[in-house]
C-alpha cells in the first residue's frame, strides 16, 4: 500500500537512513522544514502503526481512509490522557 505523507525534515532523514525500503519518492534536499514523500507498506494496518509511531512529525495526505483512521486513533488516545 502506498501512502503520501508530509514529514518533518528530521523524519525524512531518519526514514532515508533507517527505512530506505519504504521510500517510494526520496525527500528533497532543501531547507523546507516539511517534505512530501510517498511511502510503501505491506498493509493498511502496518502503515497506520508506523504513522502513529511518528507522532506529530508526520501527516497523512493520502489515502483519506488512512488519514481518518489515524485521526480516530489519536482522538481515542487523547480521551485517555486529556479527559474532559
Amino acid at each position: 500500500m502506498q501512502i503520501r505523507v508530509k514529514v518533518t525534515a528530521t523524519l525524512a532523514k531518519i526514514l532515508l537512513e533507517h527505512h530506505p525500503g519504504t521510500l517510494m519518492t526520496p525527500p528533497m534536499q532543501d531547507i523546507n522544514p516539511w517534505q512530501e514523500i510517498t511511502l510503501e507498506y505491506e498493509s493498511f494496518e502496518e502503515a497506520r502503526r508506523m504513522v502513529l509511531s511518528f507522532g506529530g512529525a508526520i501527516e497523512v495526505l493520502e489515502p483519506l481512509a488512512l488519514s481518518l483512521s489515524v485521526e480516530d486513533f489519536s482522538k481515542q488516545t487523547l480521551k485517555i490522557y486529556l479527559p474532559l
